[in-house]
């Protein structure tokens, strides 16, 4: 018998006041990582590329730095 697992990747609904990952018309997304605390590992602030799809109004957002992920 074969197992599905389902992984959260990705600011979603939870997020939604802070940051999105937007599915455009076309089908295709930007991936935005999920907020984070400043007490987490390796937090770091969003890239530039990130930075439309976060609130303007939440200053020093950070995200988790995940390094397995480019």
């Amino acid at each position: 018998m074969c197992s599905i697992y389902v992984i959260n990747v990705g600011a979603n609904t939870h997020h939604s006041s802070q940051a999105r990952s937007p599915v455009f018309n076309c089908n295709s997304f930007v991936f935005v990582s999920f907020c984070t605390e400043r007490d987490e590992d390796n937090p770091t602030t969003y890239p530039k590329e990130m930075l439309p799809f976060t609130n303007p109004d939440r200053d020093n957002l950070l995200t988790h730095d995940d390094p397995q992920l480019e």
